[in-house]
């Protein structure tokens, strides 16, 4: 068999979607195509599936078991066994059109390195609903270097037809991290010698909530394009480098934009770049003034993390969990060895009546004072979002309205806020000289601005100070965007979920509410309940389910 076409198809878990993707490669124009399926460890009934093709098309279906190790293991183990003349990918949840690899492989004929397609986004829930998705959007003539300078805008490896021998040239292989393709296909854009790029659509992709590319682009995931971007500056072409550093800043720029919670990581990678692209003519002059001015903005609040746990403990689990996660922060343990409640006589009165959160609500203003950072309690599981708060001067979240917690705070040193905050206690104006830290911030807030807490985000400018919503920094439900979650205190973990009821059921007394108000409420819950962003909905929904019982 004169093969023109290996076909390589990572699959893992797929069962419901693999055979309409094989039987798109099987029902291909097309002839003498290789399909190389890699089952990689799956633990559903797709490898079944797939031995069930080979035995049936034995000419043209070729499977491989490997243990899981990941899409980018797992093509590069069908690269291995793959004889055709042209390599292809097709992910197992996707599907080509009959003619793609036709289309394809006639202009690899015509001595292309690489050949580049189109292709259309379809939502999982109705493969009818498809948007058109364009693999290249620069200037014409296209050239090998505007294909390198808009590498991410086609990262993937599946819209792409490689000349095998241009593979073995290059010896570029799929790096084994998340966003793998991220690494591949730039790197191998910058060895090409010519490319070409059809514009129409031929293959097809799903996205579908719990598919990898879904759950990459809300959770940690994304964070791993920075490997991604490392490895193609690692590996790509030494004479293409500055082609190859232009299309990663520009990528970085975007993702700052498009992933906000997440900015801090992006910022840093780019610092770490500062020294090169100074020097860098050609980027000098090919950015734009407002790209040079802006991606090395260095974050407002330090890179330190205070836990206070005067006469309380974190589980070391937790504080593992810290140290792994922020390896660029400095991490610090505030207790009674370091902090001297003996220097403040009213932290002795707290202690007699053993007001542990007092003390460490006082101590917790004093270090940042003094060295700013986050300070977080130690109940507080603290997600890598957080550091999106970074670019202010100072943070605190609200429970609800006219509420704010205090259980995470980020300020930059030196602020004139927390001195305030600090001076109520020293020079105590309230009757009770334990009045906690959250009446405290709220009564500063209204007395120096006039700013009442919303229990929604809002931002103080002249301040740069913002309060984040519970559902945007604290919430006990599992929402993907949130920046915090409680590790501990299961009644703190039931008051914050009541104080978020409250906000929406304020008027609610003595378990009734008027019609007119339960007909607002339903409306409301009604129109988040049809939303199909079920994910972010979910704590509206549980309270319309509150609602719908009071109505009972």
């Amino acid at each position: 068999m004169n093969i023109k076409v290996s076909v390589i198809v990572p699959v893992y878990n797929v069962e419901e979607y693999v055979s309409h993707a094989i039987n798109s490669l099987l029902n291909q124009t097309l002839s003498d195509i290789e399909i190389i399926a890699v089952d990689d460890g799956s633990t559903d009934g797709s490898g079944k599936i797939l031995d069930q093709y080979a035995q049936k098309y034995p000419e043209q279906v070729r499977v491989i078991h490997i243990e899981n190790s990941g899409a980018g293991n797992a093509r590069n183990e069908g690269l291995k066994e793959a004889r055709g003349k042209y390599i292809g990918f097709l992910d197992s949840d996707d599907w080509a059109k009959e003619n793609m690899f036709e289309v394809l492989y006639n202009k690899a004929e015509e001595g292309y390195d690489i050949v580049i397609c189109n292709s259309a986004r379809v939502r999982y829930e109705n493969d009818s609903q498809e948007m058109e998705v364009k693999a290249y959007r620069g200037a014409t003539p296209i050239s090998t270097d505007e294909f390198i300078k808009r590498a991410y805008y086609t990262a993937a490896a599946w819209n792409k037809l490689f000349s095998h021998e241009f593979l073995k040239k290059a010896n570029v292989y799929f790096p084994t991290i998340p966003y793998e393709d991220f690494g591949f296909a730039p790197t191998l854009l910058t060895y090409a010698s010519k490319i070409a790029y059809i514009d129409y659509k031929l293959y097809y992709y799903r996205v579908r909530e719990n598919s990898v590319t879904w759950s990459r682009s809300h959770d940690d995931f994304v964070l791993y394009q920075i490997d991604a971007f490392q490895y193609c500056l690692d590996n790509c072409n030494p004479e293409k480098r500055d082609l190859m550093l232009y299309a990663v800043i520009i990528q970085l720029c975007e993702n700052i934009a498009a992933f906000p919670q997440y900015e801090w990581y992006f910022r840093q990678y780019l610092t770490s770049m500062q020294n090169e692209v100074s020097k860098n003519y050609y980027l000098q002059t090919t950015l734009k003034k407002d790209v040079l001015e802006n991606i090395f903005i260095a974050p407002e609040i330090p890179p330190i993390i205070h836990i206070f746990c005067i006469s309380r403990n974190m589980p070391n689990e937790e504080l593992n969990y810290i140290y792994e996660t922020f390896p660029q922060f400095s991490i610090k343990i505030w207790n009674e060895d370091n902090f001297h409640i003996d220097d403040y006589p009213f932290l002795q009165v707290a202690l007699e009546h053993g007001d542990y959160d007092f003390i460490n609500d006082y101590a917790k203003l004093e270090v940042l004072y003094r060295e700013g950072g986050i300070v977080i309690d130690p109940y507080i599981h603290l997600k890598k979002r957080f550091t999106c708060c970074l670019k202010h001067k100072l943070v605190f979240g609200s429970i609800c309205k006219d509420q704010i917690h205090t259980h995470i705070i980020a300020a930059f040193p030196k602020q004139d806020f927390i001195l305030n905050l600090i001076a109520t206690y020293h020079y105590n104006p309230y009757r009770d000289e334990f009045l906690s830290l959250a009446s405290r911030i709220r009564d500063c807030l209204f007395t120096l601005t006039q700013w009442r807490v919303s229990g929604q985000s809002q931002y103080i400018p002249h301040l740069q100070l913002a309060i984040l919503s519970p559902a945007q920094l604290l919430y006990p439900l599992d929402i993907k965007r949130n920046l915090a979650v409680y590790c501990g205190e299961e009644d703190k973990k039931a008051f914050y979920q009541q104080s978020a009821c409250d906000e929406y059921c304020a008027k609610w007394n003595g378990n009734t509410i008027s019609d007119k108000t339960v007909k607002e409420l339903q409306k409301r819950i009604t129109s988040y309940q049809q939303s199909t962003c079920w994910k972010i909905t979910r704590p509206i929904r549980i309270i319309g389910d509150i609602i719908k019982q009071f109505k009972k």
